[in-house]
């Protein structure tokens, strides 16, 4: 079936694309006319969305919804915990997930605060006008779900236990290193676990974020995770830690990519190592990038290191 969008033409529904399909042979509802008869030194308003605009018409004639423009969903029907289960706007939270036009994605209270949603009288989040997003990039920052359903369980359950209050201060003790009793016991109390169960719960959850940001390193050419993320402590930490963020709230691995390059940039052998243990000749190409021929393909040094060819 194609699109199918609805819209006013002064109070009168008109809708644009195929009719519903019928269900058990029977059409549920009847569908509003595709076109809309104009007359003549009328104003008619036409309202797509929460879009309005008053035209005055100069002849007589028709209209096709189609030629108006459709309102694309706004960032809070993107909206979904942190767990990536879609929110309801009644369910709407400071922490809620949602998906910006360029196809990033943050907590609603940083839209917020950046101006891209705004606050009703009633303190209900409300929609402001928006450029149409990437298609391509909104799919490619689609959240990332655990293989393991009983992990994806897991954290669902751990997400609804624990006050939403609470959660910013445990994922930043956890991702820190910071984890202290007092915090276990008191959000353990809050969420009507013991701190035994919640020390468990955390345990699993993490090992299952690991073992996605493993595999992601995996397929970025990074052979030794643990090699890895030790350098990344080292080196670059900061970075290391909003990559975890953006891993637990946005359910994504895409933060780590610069660091897998990073590293394997910083660790490929030298020229000279590579020459000495292969018998291949690097040569540096344009801006100093070092090239190599392996089986008559040529290719950079860091991207030979990441297919572990070298």
């Amino acid at each position: 079936m194609s699109e199918v969008y609805r819209a006013h033409v002064s109070g009168r529904e008109v809708v644009s694309g195929a009719a519903p399909t019928p269900t058990n042979g029977v059409t549920q509802g009847e569908t509003p006319p595709a076109r809309v008869s104009l007359d003549a030194g009328v104003t008619y308003t036409y309202t797509v969305g929460e879009n309005s605009e008053a035209r005055r018409e100069d002849r007589s004639g028709s209209l096709n919804v189609a030629d108006l423009k459709p309102t694309k969903p706004g960032i809070l029907a993107t909206a979904r915990s942190a767990s990536g289960r879609p929110l309801d706007v009644s369910e709407l939270t400071p922490k809620a997930i949602v998906t910006l036009p360029d196809g990033s994605q943050t907590m609603l209270q940083v839209a917020e605060r950046n101006g891209l949603v705004t606050r009703g009288p009633n303190g209900e989040y409300r929609e402001v006008e928006q450029t149409d997003a990437p298609q391509e990039d909104a799919e490619a920052d689609k959240p990332q779900p655990f293989t393991d359903q009983q992990a994806e369980r897991l954290l669902d359950g751990s997400v609804r236990a624990i006050p939403a209050q609470m959660q910013d201060n445990i994922v930043h003790r956890v991702l820190t290193g910071k984890l202290d009793e007092r915090t276990i016991h008191d959000t353990a109390a809050a969420s009507n676990m013991q701190p035994g169960e919640l020390v468990q719960r955390l345990t699993a959850l993490n090992t299952a974020f690991t073992a996605q940001a493993e595999a992601a390193a995996g397929r970025a050419g990074v052979v030794d995770f643990n090699a890895w993320s030790a350098w990344a402590r080292e080196n670059c930490l900061p970075e290391l830690q909003e990559a975890m963020r953006q891993h637990v709230y946005v359910r994504s691995t895409k933060g780590y990519a610069k660091l897998f390059d990073r590293y394997l940039r910083s660790t490929s052998p030298s020229a000279e190592e590579i020459e000495s243990a292969t018998g291949l000749k690097v040569q540096r190409g344009a801006r100093g990038v070092e090239l190599i021929t392996i089986n008559g393909v040529q290719m950079t040094v860091s991207e030979a290191a990441r297919q572990g060819l070298l």
